[in-house]
Parts: C-alpha cells; structure tokens; sequence
C-alpha cells in the first residue's frame, strides 16, 4: 500500500530525449488524431477520474511510469513496449502510468532487487498522449471496444 511506501530521497534527475524514439512517438500521437478525425489543434477533454493531471500539450500529460531498475535502460533506448511488459499484470499485458509517483512506485524495483525500499531506484516521468480512454473500475476488459488507444484505469 502507499502508506508503506518508503521515504525516497532524490539521487539525480535526468531529461532523456532519444530522437528514434520521439518520432515514434509524434507519428503514433499524429495516427491516433487522424483516426478519430481530429487535427492537432483540436481541443481533447482530459480524464475526469484523474486526481494530479500535469497536462502538457493537447491530449498530452506527464505521467509516471517505475519498472525494475534495470529496464529504464532498454526504454530510453527503445521506448515502451507491451510486448516486454509482465503477462500477468491487472488489465494484461499493457504499459501502466500513473498520475502520482506514489502509485507508480510500489511497481519500482531496485537495483538489489527489492521492492521494499533498498537500494537505489529508477522511476520515468513520460509525455503520454492518452487519445481515446476507457475508464476502468475493475479488472474485467470483456467489455472494452477495441477502439480505445488507451485504457485509462482507476482503481479503489
């Protein structure tokens, strides 16, 4: 839970921009707004069900993503990809953000491995284009239209 969240004490913060990885991202943000037949000036409601929203351009927010420590590597160099992320996770095999570090955090792992707060620890705060969401109360996607880009999730 968050209450057992250690302390996190900041080490360094880094902007990592990896041009390969940007164009995808821009051609994928350019996909998603022409097949809902938006142009980019276009104004995208944000998410009601989101507690911090940090928006940062139309339909765009700043959203944390932690992963074992040794994966921020292989994401900066190559970007997000579902198909490394774990099978068994809530809603499948996806790509979680979340719109508070704490959240994102009991997902982090250490260098050393643990989950509990030894060793030091990586987290990515990411642009995220959301396009079309679903929001989520439960762990049931049977209902879900394939349409939506992203799945936007809230869970109690």
């Amino acid at each position: 839970t968050f209450a057992e969240l250690p302390l996190w004490k900041i080490d360094s913060i880094q902007k990592v921009q990896t041009p390969d990885v940007y164009k995808k991202y821009v051609h994928y943000k350019s996909a998603c707004l022409r097949a809902n037949s938006l142009s980019s000036t276009h104004h995208i409601e944000p998410i009601p069900d989101m507690v911090n929203p940090r928006p940062c351009g139309n339909g765009e927010y700043l959203l944390y993503h932690a992963c074992p420590y040794d994966v921020v590597d292989s994401i900066v160099e190559g970007g997000f990809r579902k198909e490394l992320c774990r099978e068994r996770a809530m809603f499948g095999r996806k790509v979680y953000f979340a719109d508070h570090s704490t959240k994102s955090g009991c997902y982090a792992r250490s260098d050393s491995g643990s989950y509990k707060g030894l060793g030091s620890f990586r987290m990515i705060v990411a642009r995220v284009f959301l396009g079309r969401c679903e929001p989520m109360r439960s762990s049931d996607v049977s209902h879900i239209r394939p349409s939506f880009d992203i799945i936007q999730t809230a869970v109690f």
